[in-house]
Formats: C-alpha cells, sequence, structure tokens
C-alpha cells in the first residue's frame, strides 16, 4: 500500500530534524520521534511514568559530585530502571547545560554531528540547546549537521523525558551524535569537548551494551544454559576498561572480541575527556533477556556514575603542578629554579665559567633546606 501524502511530508521533515512549531517565529525544532512507541505520549502519562521509575530506583549514594553519567537507550519497559538508577543520583540539581553523547543508528559519518535545531521536542515539552555551547563547537571541522543522521535517531531523545523530569529547569542541551573517528580525534574531540565539561555541565553518555542474537548478527556463543552467564562476562570485560578509564583499552577489547556496544565511541570519547582524578562507579546492570526469560536474543544495559572533586577539569599537568606547589612553598621554588639554572649553565659553559658568570648568586647555605625535600611519586589510580 502507498504511502499517503501526509505520510510522507512528515517523515520528511522528521528525518530533516526541521518543524516551526505555531507562535513560534522561524524556531526550528526536533519533534519527537518515540512518542507513543518507546515511551507514552500522552504527557502526564509520560511524567508519571518517569516520576515512578525515578521514585523506585536503588542505587548506591556517590562520594562526590555527579559529573557524568552512562545510561542505556532502549524503551523505557526494557532499559527504564536501569536509566532511573543513574537519573536518581542527580534528581532535583541544577545543571547550566547537559552534553549528550550518544552514536548513530541510522547514519555513518566521520566524527561529531549536531542537528541544526534550536530545541527538540517530547510531549513534556521542549528542551532548548545550548545555542552558544553549539556555535563555539560548529567552529571545527571535527563537527557537522548530517541532518539524514538525526530525524528517527533514538539515542538522545529516550534519555530527554528523564532529564527533564530529573534535574530542576534552566539547562541547555548539547546534543552530539558521534560517528567515525580515528585515533588522533579522540583526544582532539575531547580537547574541543573540555571547555564545556565544567562544573556547570552533565555530561550523559547513552549506550546500551551487548545485542547478542542472530537478529543482531552476534553470536560468539550458542544459546544454552549459560549464555547470560557468558554475556555478563562479556559486559563485565568492557566495563572494567571503562572503570578504569582506559579509552584504549576498550576500543582494543571492542576490536578483539567483536562486541556490539553500540556507543562504545561516546564512551571512549569520554574516557579521553575525564580528568585524572575521575572515578567511574558501577550502578546498575540489566539485560532484556533477564526481562522475557528468552535469552536467544538480549541487549545489555549498564548505568555508570563519574565523580571528580576539582572545581574543574584537572589534567595530569595540573595535578602535577598542585603536587609540586603543595611540598615546596614560593621561597623553595625560587631556590630550586636558582639551581637548575646554574646546573644548565654548568653543563654548557663548564663549572668553572657558570660560577664566574652566575654572579653573587644565593648563599650555598641557604640551599641546605633544599636537601630534605622530596617529591610524591604520582598514584596510577
Amino acid at each position: 500500500m502507498r504511502p499517503k501524502r501526509w505520510e510522507v511530508a512528515f517523515t520528511l521533515l522528521l528525518t530533516l530534524g526541521l518543524w516551526v512549531l505555531p507562535g513560534a517565529a522561524q524556531e526550528r525544532v526536533r519533534p519527537s520521534a518515540l512518542a507513543g512507541s518507546w515511551y507514552p505520549s500522552d504527557p502526564q502519562e509520560l511524567a508519571r511514568r518517569v516520576d515512578g521509575l525515578l521514585e523506585g530506583a536503588e542505587a548506591p549514594a556517590p562520594r562526590a559530585s555527579i559529573r557524568a553519567l552512562v545510561v542505556p537507550h532502549a524503551g523505557y519497559s526494557y532499559s527504564g530502571r536501569t536509566a532511573a538508577a543513574a537519573f536518581g543520583l542527580v534528581r532535583g540539581q541544577s545543571f547550566q547545560r547537559v552534553l549528550v553523547l550518544a552514536p548513530s543508528h541510522h547514519a555513518d559519518f566521520h566524527g561529531l554531528s549536531i542537528a541544526d535545531v534550536d530545541a527538540y521536542v517530547t510531549p513534556l515539552g521542549q528542551v532548548p540547546l545550548d545555542r552558544e555551547a553549539v556555535a563555539r563547537l560548529r567552529q571545527s571541522p571535527l563537527v557537522g549537521t548530517d541532518p539524514w543522521a538525526h530525524g528517527r535517531e533514538h539515542a538522545i531523545e529516550i534519555e530527554l523525558p528523564f532529564l527533564q523530569r530529573a534535574l530542576a529547569p534552566g539547562w541547555g542541551l548539547v546534543p552530539i551524535l558521534v560517528g567515525r573517528l580515528g585515533p588522533a580525534d579522540y583526544p582532539a574531540a575531547a580537547e574541543l569537548l573540555r571547555p564545556l565539561s565544567d562544573e556547570g555541565t552533565l555530561v550523559v553518555v547513552s549506550s546500551d551494551f551487548t545485542h547478542y542474537g542472530a537478529r543482531f548478527g552476534f553470536q560468539p556463543f550458542p544459546p544454552d544454559a549459560h549464555t547470560a552467564e557468558r554475556i555478563r562476562d562479556l559486559d563485565q570485560g568492557a566495563i572494567e576498561h571503562v572503570l578504569s578509564r582506559d579509552g584504549p583499552g576498550l576500543l582494543d577489547y571492542q576490536t578483539r572480541t567483536g562486541i556490539t556496544i553500540c556507543g562504545y565511541r561516546p564512551l571512549a570519547l569520554l574516557l579521553h575527556l575525564l580528568p585524572a582524578d575521575a572515578r567511574v562507579e558501577r550502578v546498575a546492570y540489566a539485560t532484556s533477556g533477564e526481562l522475557t526469560g528468552d535469552w536467544r536474543s538480549s541487549v545489555s544495559y549498564v548505568a555508570l556514575a563519574v565523580t571528580w572533586s576539582a572545581a574543574r577539569s584537572a589534567t595530569p599537568s595540573d595535578l602535577a603542578k598542585e603536587t609540586v606547589q603543595g611540598v615546596l612553598n614560593a621561597s623553595d621554588l625560587e631556590r630550586l629554579h636558582g639551581v637548575a639554572a646554574l646546573g644548565v649553565k654548568a653543563a654548557v659553559l663548564g663549572q668553572s665559567e657558570a660560577l664566574d658568570r652566575a654572579g653573587p648568586g644565593p648563599d650555598p647555605d641557604s640551599l641546605q633546606g633544599m636537601k630534605g625535600i622530596m617529591l610524591p611519586m604520582g598514584r596510577a589510580n
């Protein structure tokens, strides 16, 4: 049966992600592609559904402020409880922006892609984009629009009702689809996003984990009495790389095992983005196989929380600088600089000539205190 004209027009507008709401002067919004299927289309029913999931969430209390979450993106009947366990950790909190990193399920492109719209729409209302942040990102050649990637994509939209109900109002959205990235692209993309991942930002990585079964083209072991355990072990191998903040290790694990984590690229990008003092904690884990009892086809859902204590994103060099400053006072640093300069001159000019050119310099007795100063070794984790 041929589609009706209005169906063709709606599909085209949805795919392009361009929709002008009545009364909104040329405001471009991305309409919901999931309402009525992946989650309820009625606003009150959707609000009750999300609030019920958040209230029923059972998750350990974090030891520091939540700065990033890893959440699944299936329909609420399947992954809603797992997602709620993560979003419940930030319920009632205020953020300036929410940066969502998600995979593209319908288009292949290089780099990062942001829909050319002013807002996303769910039955709960509009979610405005952080226009200033998006405009800054668009200056990079790594960022495109790729309109055909956004129309039917669920990985960003599925998180929005949770964010709308969990967070205090007033935040702007930075919705990014992550496409193909080469080894050099990950640190470049992380450097691009780092200024936007400050203390006023919540980073959300949208990803399901193992997609097992013939329908997904991934069946490394047959469905039998051990399938659930084997899937869990496969997921755990990937989770361990995330917990240890090992982005290259996660990418290598995906290559070696072929594990079907749809958001492995956004996950790896998050790990490149994290500061040295970040800590990743496991919050919840579930599988659709457990829900349906049918292990011939199963998708895994993981919730993780990321915390770090620094007021801004601390790089390893920042931490090294803070460590030195915590051991040496200003006078010590001045003396150490003088000793280092003298050593360089001695190496280039010869010791006696360097001393002649050094002039009066510091009293040798004043350097005795430097002997007892030891710099601590930095911890690996």
